[in-house]
């Protein structure tokens, strides 16, 4: 992590819903080219964070810097998608679109089949799938020329091999820039292998883990979890046990 190119910078920061304190005492920083997994169980405050970074959420005290210059790419849970969007998914994908190219562009075209949106190009916004609406809202933060792509749940609902090829895809686009990567995830399983750090959201504590050697994982997590877990790598993959 090289300090030079710090985005985003918490230090000592609160956050609150009302009188209720949802993160206490936020220390992170999150720079250019960095992939970090937030994970937490429901309520722990993964979407208030990323949204208190987007100035989403203002209910906050201690000091939280934002390059001014950064463009932020989001894609929200599914549970959260406008089903009423009046535009077709072509239309809708393209709100975004990097620079005004043309819709003809070859890596607009190039990521509309991977994501297998280019045949419902017609079809409205709001008539296609739950699973098809994440892709589209997917592939328009992945579009829109983000210096650091936040993704609430990109995996949620999907089964396992829906869910390997989703974040392959995501490697593979984040892998063409120097973008920041902060993907947000329940599960430990479902990103370890994605991010070479993790934030984990545990009773108003943050927590990071620098994903390095299976050893310093798997005390971090126990740690953290206060339960013996044990992580190796097998294949040259994370496997938490």
């Amino acid at each position: 992590m090289n300090m030079k190119d710090k985005l985003i910078s918490f230090e000592g920061v609160d956050i609150f819903y009302g009188r209720n304190i949802v993160l206490n005492n936020v220390n992170l920083n999150f720079c250019r080219g960095d992939k970090i997994g937030i994970i937490g169980q429901n309520g722990s405050g993964k979407t208030t964070l990323v949204k208190t970074i987007m100035n989403l959420h203002k209910s906050y005290r201690g000091s939280l810097t934002v390059d001014p210059r950064l463009r932020i790419g989001y894609a929200a849970q599914r549970t959260n998608l406008d089903m009423l969007i009046p535009l077709t998914v072509k239309e809708y994908v393209s709100l975004n679109f990097a620079n005004g190219n043309s819709l003809t562009d070859d890596h607009f075209s190039k990521w509309c089949d991977k994501l297998e949106l280019t045949g419902l190009f017609n079809k409205r916004f709001s008539d296609v799938s739950g699973g098809q609406k994440q892709r589209a809202v997917l592939l328009r933060a992945m579009l829109s020329n983000p210096d650091c792509l936040i993704l609430d749940e990109p995996t949620d609902n999907l089964d396992i091999c829906s869910q390997k090829t989703l974040l392959s895809l995501i490697d593979e686009f984040c892998a063409q820039t120097s973008m920041t990567l902060i993907l947000i995830s329940h599960t430990l399983d479902a990103i370890i292998n994605h991010v070479n750090r993790m934030v984990i959201l545990k009773d108003s504590q943050t927590s990071e883990i620098l994903i390095d050697n299976a050893k310093n994982i798997g005390d971090s997590l126990s740690r953290i979890f206060e339960t013996e877990i044990t992580v190796k790598l097998i294949n040259g993959k994370w496997v938490v046990l």
